[in-house]
């Protein structure tokens, strides 16, 4: 039906066309530049943007173990990987400004030129057109959506009385329209979380979720709504939005999650009957479906194990948690962090702290928020193992010169003994290395000279 719409107003556009100014304003004009404006520049340009927003959401990875959060994170990969699909955006919201100057499209075109800056991170650009729109369009829905987007903008940038202003200003506006007060709560949200005001989110979470018509946007909120209860130890209602998130059509990922959270927050943390609880966790880890969470799944019953003081089940748990194949790098590295954290805080092994922080460091990304808190933890503890081994070797020093002559003599004739084992055994890796080389270069040459050769009788024939 759609479809035959659009056929209808694109013949009755090409009718007119041949008379059609782009500036001249008559009820022809103004039909044909609307819907021309409508159906081709501005809604292509729209749909590639949403092309893009839809593949920044799929590329992205959800860390579960955190608080999600409000804006899926922009990984300027993705950006780059798609600067065709934003060149081609810019370059029909352009042509919906310039070819329909007197169509009612003009500004909503705006609209989409700024936000195809504010992703190819031209961030003072976009920001001046979504100000510019505040000023001087006509039309109330693009003006309050500019601001949104301006308001979201001054967040990315932690620029927050810029942002408050904007707040205040959006606070005094009349008749926004559902889908632009769904996104200025959401970005409410947001303003909260970027200043670590995590309690305040809720609040303008619940707005948002008032006006959303997307299930999957709506479960995922609910999941957000109870990490953040969970956090303030409100496990009743952690309970009841885990349970909701699970409506709504997500990703076996975000169920797992919710399923397994909200076991926690209901029974295991508070249960008395221990072998229930690891037998809870051992079924999960049996079941196929969670073949991908089985790092995950050994972890929390490692977090379990420690909660009731059995620190090497919960060393073990996570060394075989470690050895999973997972594809989440992430969850790996706060694997090792708790590992270090195990060792640093219970067993007060500083060597092993260190090794394990390593290995955290090569799991997370810079931009992850432990990132600069576990690298300033390591340059501590490599510095503790370096002057660990200098000891180590002073002191294996200071134990040989208190041996008798005898007894330094026959050690050091034992670590000569040793030295020219090892060098021998080196000698002779080497010199059969060099004649399997020799070896495959010698084949190589026949074939080259086999091949040539028949080159060369097929030449003559």
């Amino acid at each position: 039906m759609q479809r035959n719409i659009l056929f209808f107003f694109l013949a009755i556009a090409l009718n007119l066309l041949p008379s059609c100014s782009s500036q001249k304003d008559t009820f022809t004009n103004r039909l044909y530049h609307n819907t021309t404006a409508k159906f081709n520049a501005y809604y292509y340009a729209k749909e590639k943007i949403l092309e893009l927003e839809d593949e920044i959401e799929n590329e992205y990875q959800e860390d579960f173990s955190q608080v999600l959060p409000v804006f899926y994170t922009i990984d300027s990969a993705t950006i780059e990987s798609k600067e065709e699909l934003l060149k081609e955006a810019r370059e029909m919201a352009s042509k919906a400004v310039d070819w329909h100057k007197i169509s009612k499209w003009v500004d909503p075109s705006y609209y989409l030129i700024g936000k195809v800056d504010y992703y190819r991170g031209q961030y003072e650009e976009a920001q001046n057109t979504f100000k510019f729109l505040n000023v001087n369009s006509e039309q109330d829905d693009v003006r309050h959506i500019a601001l949104i987007q301006l308001l979201r903008s001054f967040i990315d940038h932690r620029q927050f009385e810029d942002a408050s202003f904007v707040i205040d200003f959006l606070s005094k506006e009349e008749n926004i329209i559902d889908e632009n007060k769904q996104y200025l709560y959401k970005t409410l949200a947001y303003y909260y979380e970027a200043r670590g005001e995590m309690d305040l989110m809720a609040p303008s979470l619940f707005k948002s979720l008032e006006y959303t018509t997307d299930n999957s946007e709506a479960s995922r909120i609910n999941f957000i709504l109870a990490q953040l209860y969970q956090k303030a130890g409100l496990d009743a209602f952690a309970y009841e939005y885990y349970q909701k998130s699970v409506s709504g059509s997500p990703n076996y990922e975000r169920i797992f999650f919710a399923q397994l959270y909200s076991q926690q927050v209901a029974e295991l943390e508070r249960s008395k009957d221990l072998k229930r609880v690891r037998d809870y966790y051992d079924d999960l880890y049996k079941d196929n479906k969670n073949v991908d969470f089985r790092d995950v799944i050994l972890f929390e019953k490692g977090r379990f194990e420690k909660k009731q003081g059995n620190l090497d089940e919960a060393i073990r748990l996570y060394s075989l948690a470690t050895k999973e194949i997972t594809e989440n790098d992430r969850q790996k590295g706060y694997i090792y962090e708790a590992l270090s954290d195990l060792f640093l805080n219970e067993k007060e092994d500083f060597l092993k702290t260190k090794y394990y922080l390593d290995s955290a460091l090569t799991k997370f990304k810079e931009t992850d928020k432990n990132y600069g808190v576990l690298a300033a933890k390591k340059i501590v503890f490599d510095q503790y193992a370096l002057n660990y081994e200098l000891l180590t070797t002073n002191d294996s020093l200071i134990q040989l010169s208190q041996l008798s002559p005898e007894a330094q003599e026959k050690f050091i004739d034992e670590f000569l003994a040793q030295e020219e084992e090892r060098l021998i055994r080196e000698a002779e890796m080497n010199k059969e290395k060099r004649r399997k080389a020799c070896l495959k270069t010698y084949w190589l040459s026949e074939v080259a000279e086999e091949v040539q050769g028949r080159l060369f009788i097929g030449t003559i024939r």
